[in-house]
Parts: structure tokens; C-alpha cells; sequence
């Protein structure tokens, strides 16, 4: 259990476990930097309005209906991108693994979430980069083709000059 209790508190990303009636069992350390409540707020209470933007709240909770039914749903076994918010209300992008349990014939979900806000950044400072030089590239592209016109034009006034100075 303290082997267990180490590896949680000390992982880099957030590990939320929930039980039926969405009710949260394990809120890390780090999901309480994340989010912005501690564990005490959260074990023992719902666990998505904590972490879920209002707007995508209901559709969590459907999908939680299914999988305190069923162990599945669309999230578990995938890592997914999404937003969820801070207790400020402040939205983020995060990675999200979510995996099902079977504990005394209840399911239960285990979320290891990662906030992605630096690397949305990065990727977004990449992306404009990557788009300013495909501008470049076609400028420079264009350009050339106008030299290759102009340098054709020049040879054929040169080739016309040398015909009139002959006749």
C-alpha cells in the first residue's frame, strides 16, 4: 500500500480511480495541481463536474451511465486529446487514458490525465513556422519562374537586336 500510495503521489500526471455514482476513490497530487482541488474536496464526491467543462458535462455522464453498466465506453482503452477545466473555470487541453476495472462486481474507472498545454503550444508555434515557410517557398517559387520569364525576354530582344542590327 505505500509502495502503491509513493508511485501515486509522486507520478508526473493526474490518476483519478471513480466508482459508480461517479464518486472519486483517488485523486493524486498531481490532479490536485491540475485541477485545483484537493483530494478531501473530491473523495467521496462526483468527480467530473470537477473536471469536466459545464458544456460537455452531460455527455459525460451518459457515457459514465454506459460504463458503470458495462466496463465500456468510447474513452476506455484509448488515449484521447480533450478539454477539461481548472476550478477556476479555465479551460486546458489534456491527454487522457481511461481503463476499467471490475472490484466486487462494480465497475470502476482508473483516468491518468496529462496536461498538454505546453506541448498545444509548441505544436501551434510549429504549425506557424511550418506555414510561414511554405509561404516562403512559394514566394520564392514565383519569383524564380518571373526571373526564368524575364531572362527568356532579355535573350529574345537580344536575339531581335542582333537581327535588326544585321538588316
Amino acid at each position: 500500500e505505500k509502495r502503491l500510495s509513493a508511485i501515486t503521489e509522486t507520478a508526473p500526471d493526474a490518476i483519478v480511480c471513480i466508482k459508480p455514482g461517479d464518486i472519486a476513490y483517488l485523486w493524486n497530487r498531481k490532479a490536485e495541481e491540475m485541477f485545483g482541488y484537493t483530494a478531501e474536496e473530491v473523495v467521496g464526491k462526483e468527480a467530473h463536474p470537477r473536471m469536466v467543462p459545464e458544456n460537455k458535462i452531460k455527455e459525460a455522464r451518459a457515457g459514465l451511465e454506459t460504463f458503470f453498466k458495462t466496463g465500456e465506453g468510447p474513452l476506455v482503452g484509448k488515449t484521447v486529446e480533450l478539454t477539461a477545466h481548472r476550478r477556476d473555470n479555465s479551460e486546458f487541453p489534456v491527454e487522457l487514458s481511461v481503463s476499467a476495472m471490475r472490484i466486487k462486481d462494480e465497475w470502476h474507472s482508473t483516468a491518468i490525465i496529462r496536461d498538454i498545454t505546453e506541448r498545444k503550444k509548441a505544436e501551434e508555434e510549429l504549425a506557424k513556422h511550418v506555414d510561414e515557410l511554405e509561404r516562403y517557398m512559394k514566394a520564392t517559387v514565383q519569383r524564380e519562374f518571373r526571373v526564368k520569364e524575364l531572362r527568356d525576354e532579355n535573350e529574345r530582344l537580344k536575339a531581335k537586336l542582333k537581327e535588326m542590327g544585321k538588316g
